[in-house]
């Protein structure tokens, strides 16, 4: 019997970051799709009950603060929790990301260990393993 894995959303427009996020929130136990501009991100949010969402900010087309701003306005989406990406320190004090749903900010460049290590905290509360 396999135990199925929660899947991760990760919404980064630079190819490099996004396989380096892919890969540590792979390794951290959960399924993971790429997406790489903010209106197929809200198209895909619109079918998908993501557990976990890498969001970055500053994305072609639709930003990141408008992708965060539908995804609390989703009731399919309640349970899905962000971890913010941001190379914008003022951004990251935001009022809009001091909310229950946003795990953490990283401010760029934010590293392979540290995001993995993030989202396995992430996947062992949600498995209950705390």
């Amino acid at each position: 019997m396999s135990i199925s894995k929660p899947l991760a959303l990760v919404i980064e427009d630079d190819p490099d970051a996004a396989e380096i996020f892919s890969k540590a929130v792979l390794d951290a136990g959960f399924e993971v799709e790429v997406i790489m501009t903010g209106d197929e991100a809200l198209n895909k949010l619109q079918t998908l009950r993501p557990a976990l969402v890498v969001l970055d900010m500053h994305l072609p087309h639709v930003a990141g603060t408008e992708i965060l701003e539908y995804a609390r306005s989703s009731a399919q989406l309640a349970s899905t929790r962000f971890i913010i990406i941001t190379g914008d320190l003022a951004l990251a004090n935001e009022p809009a990301f001091q909310h229950e749903d946003v795990v953490q900010i990283l401010v760029k460049p934010v590293t392979y260990k540290r995001l993995r290590d993030l989202a396995q905290f992430l996947r062992a509360a949600e498995r209950g393993i705390m």
